[in-house]
């Protein structure tokens, strides 16, 4: 019974913290640059070279944050894709 009325409680205080906040951008952006693989595709390893490149770059996480994503639904054409 106690965890009925507790679940409702907890709902209530973590939607009203989430709504206190506020996230504001000024005059400077920061570019998002995300970079999807898979398995088997042949432009990928030069891709995420140049992605990791990046680390050294003076702007990182000022003007831009990469991001990377191994797709895993490339089960098909030929390869099997064990993460698939």
């Amino acid at each position: 019974m106690r965890l009925v009325i507790l679940i409702p409680s907890l709902i209530a205080t973590l939607t009203a913290q989430a709504a206190d906040r506020v996230f504001e951008t000024g005059p400077q952006k920061t570019h998002l640059i995300e970079l999807f693989t898979s398995q088997g595709c042949s432009s990928c390893p030069p891709a995420e070279a140049w992605l990791s490149k990046l680390k050294n770059e003076p702007g990182l996480w000022k003007n831009f944050v990469p991001l990377a994503f191994h797709v895993d639904y490339w089960d098909r054409l030929g390869w099997r894709d064990p993460f698939a």
